[in-house]
């Protein structure tokens, strides 16, 4: 019985010791699972950093203030005492482009973000450990893989392709407003997307999606414009005369030169504020010419260009002329505050295959009704509030011929 006795003894601190072990492991997993769980946040709000900053390299702005910005939104608000952080910094947010590790080092087209943060424990604070560091890390990186190429932005303004051909197997027709009109049209696109049903019975069959935003933020050149806006103080009138005409970059208050036989556009920034009249020139080449040419239009200015030919191209760099910079891809820029619609009514050319009808790059109108029955050849991107498209024949060639001049910001590590 005695030596029972001792056994039962010798029982109560092994039990008091496996509960003091019991309890510890409980504190320990509760701080583990936290800490897992605050990792879990603090990468997510790292991989919004980053594509914030990425978002920023396409606008062309602060990188840096812009994933720190973000990474605060999300609770990781950078609190470094100077430039570094050390020891006494409860929340770094480094941000560096090009990254300086991984498979994207130097790439300057890509924004690395490491976020390391003290976060508290609680049963390790028994042994005298207070808080635990957590670092995160995330690249993201600026792509050109969207597809979009007509963007119809209006909620209200109805748009029409009544009996036209629109050739575009590398893009997707984008429109925000549900009464658009496919009745008797050809369509060949990567894909359809409507606000509600659109009308006919356009290939592919339209997608529902909910309202599109503007991708202006997504094209370098659109996004440069919209946050760089040219000066429009000292603008001149300009009216022409018969025969051939060139026209250099500036800004014009009025621009009327549909008495002209042709109208070359030298290399450069051309601000509208007024009526720019270029209607009813054609020839061979074409009555309306110009090559790495960028339209800003403001305040009221609008365009005619009805039963022209046009050979119109936008420049592919981002600074070809002293007189400004950053319109790389952007043919017209009209201000979202200026409503008028601009006239592209294709030339009659009576049958004539050397009439010409081209436009290479941004069309950005974004508030507007377009008129834009024409034919069109290289890769656009349209951008209208509404458009007019009845009985045109319109071609793109679409990203797949030389890659898409939209942007996005994607996770690359």
């Amino acid at each position: 019985m005695r030596a029972n006795a001792a056994q039962r003894g010798q029982m109560l601190p092994l039990v008091g010791i496996g509960v003091i072990l019991l309890i510890a492991a409980a504190g320990l997993a509760v701080d583990t699972g936290y800490h897992q769980y605050q990792q879990r946040l603090q990468q997510t709000a790292t991989d919004s950093a980053a594509l914030a900053g990425a978002a920023e390299k396409i606008a062309g702005t602060s990188v840096v203030a812009s994933a720190q910005k973000d990474a605060a939104n999300n609770g990781f608000t950078d609190n470094r005492s100077g430039a570094n952080c050390d020891a006494n910094t409860t929340v770094c947010v480094q941000v560096n482009n090009p990254p300086g590790t991984g498979p994207y080092a130097a790439n300057n087209n890509a924004v690395e973000v490491v976020i390391t943060a003290r976060h508290p424990t609680f049963f390790e604070r028994i042994f005298g450990t207070s808080t635990v560091p957590v670092s995160t890390r995330a690249v993201a990186t600026v792509t050109s893989n969207q597809n979009g190429c007509i963007f119809l932005l209006s909620t209200t303004a109805d748009s029409n392709f009544n009996k036209s051909t629109v050739n575009a197997p590398g893009c997707t027709i984008v429109s925000n407003n549900a009464t658009v009109n496919f009745n008797q049209a050809t369509v060949t696109a990567a894909a359809i997307d409507c606000v509600g049903t659109c009308s006919g019975n356009p290939t592919p069959a339209p997608r529902h999606i909910i309202p599109a935003s503007d991708p202006c933020p997504s094209i370098t050149g659109c996004a440069y414009l919209a946050s760089h806006a040219p000066s429009t103080g000292g603008c001149s009138s300009f009216s022409s005369g018969g025969g051939n005409v060139t026209v250099n970059p500036g800004c014009y208050s009025t621009l009327d030169l549909h008495k002209a036989s042709q109208v070359t556009f030298n290399s450069g920034l051309f601000v509208i504020t007024g009526q720019l009249d270029a209607h009813g020139l054609t020839g061979t080449p074409a009555g309306v010419n110009g090559a790495n040419v960028t339209f800003y239009v403001t305040g009221s200015g609008a365009l005619d260009f009805h039963s022209s030919t046009l050979s119109l191209s936008a420049p592919t760099s981002g600074d070809y002329n002293a007189y400004s910079q950053g319109e790389a891809n952007v043919l017209f820029y009209q201000a979202p505050s200026d409503t008028n619609g601009p006239n592209f009514q294709t030339a009659n050319c009576g049958g004539v295959p050397t009439c010409v009808q081209t436009l290479n790059g941004l069309l950005y109108f974004p508030t507007a009704d377009v008129n834009y029955n024409k034919t069109e050849g290289g890769y656009n991107v349209l951008v209208f509030g509404s458009g007019n498209f009845n009985m045109s024949n319109n071609a793109y060639t679409g990203p797949a011929g030389g890659g898409s001049i939209l942007s996005q910001a994607v996770l690359g590590e």
